[in-house]
């Protein structure tokens, strides 16, 4: 094989690849337009926050006056399905990279601690990893993931792509990737703490209200005895005192 023919399989292969790159990067932005206007139709849910995925595959919205989240996916054969679960549901969020856990908060509160498909550790709230912290790793980086775990046994997961391409580590493309994709688990934070609190407070309330019921029921109790002429309106008042405190 001569020189020239040599050039010319090479200057073949190379417009070939570009000519797929570009197509592949066409066909990933028509799903990501796909994903926006999937989200914008969604009844009673208005985006605070949203982001599609950089394979094109999934996406996800937060409706933060509603305190709701949208799951989109675009699906293989073209077609959009939306998922929107209330904050409460969300039961854990975990960034990878190339498969690695970089952080992760668990809202232990909904599942009593217990490990769900492998997937959860314990502990209310639970940071695991930080947000912040130096990497000191060198090399190429292929893939960034956040991954949400949801209260729906028949979907339990949703991956969201954030770098889909070989980068350079601690290059341009990856911190800026890296920082998004951080920020958007600094988010889920945000909320499964948010759902922490309110099952706390949820729990104080159910707790007090026994305390309340059996006041009440005492206080009845009182008044038909006060009736029945057992108690005089002097032994009323007194226990009645007592019951409230006073």
């Amino acid at each position: 094989m001569d020189f020239s023919t040599l050039f010319i399989i090479v200057v073949a292969v190379f417009v070939a690849a570009i000519g797929i790159a570009i197509a592949v990067a066409i066909n990933t932005a028509n799903r990501q337009k796909e994903m926006g206007a999937s989200i914008a139709a969604v009844p009673g849910f208005t985006a605070t926050y949203q982001y599609r995925g950089a394979d094109g595959a999934n996406g996800i919205a937060i409706d933060e006056p509603n305190e709701k989240v949208c799951l989109v996916s675009h699906s293989i054969v073209g077609s959009v399905t939306n998922r929107v679960v209330p904050y409460r549901d969300i039961i854990s969020s975990e960034l990878f990279e190339d498969g690695k856990t970089i952080t992760r908060t668990v809202r232990s509160s909904q599942i009593g601690g217990a490990l769900v498909g492998g997937l959860l550790l314990g502990g209310v709230g639970a940071v695991i990893g930080g947000l912040s912290g130096k990497r000191v790793e060198t090399g190429k980086v292929r893939r960034i993931d956040l991954r949400l775990v949801i209260n729906d046994p028949a979907r339990p997961t949703h991956d969201v792509c954030f770098l889909a391409v070989e980068t350079n580590r601690n290059g341009y493309l990856h911190k800026l990737t890296s920082e998004l994709a951080r920020q958007w688990q600094a988010r889920f934070d945000v909320i499964i703490k948010r759902a922490e609190r309110e099952d706390a407070a949820s729990g104080q309330q159910q707790a007090e209200k026994p305390a309340s019921l059996s006041v009440a029921d005492e206080l009845r109790k009182l008044a038909d005895l006060r009736s029945a002429g057992i108690l005089t309106d002097a032994e009323f008042d007194a226990q009645k005192a007592k019951l409230l405190g006073g």
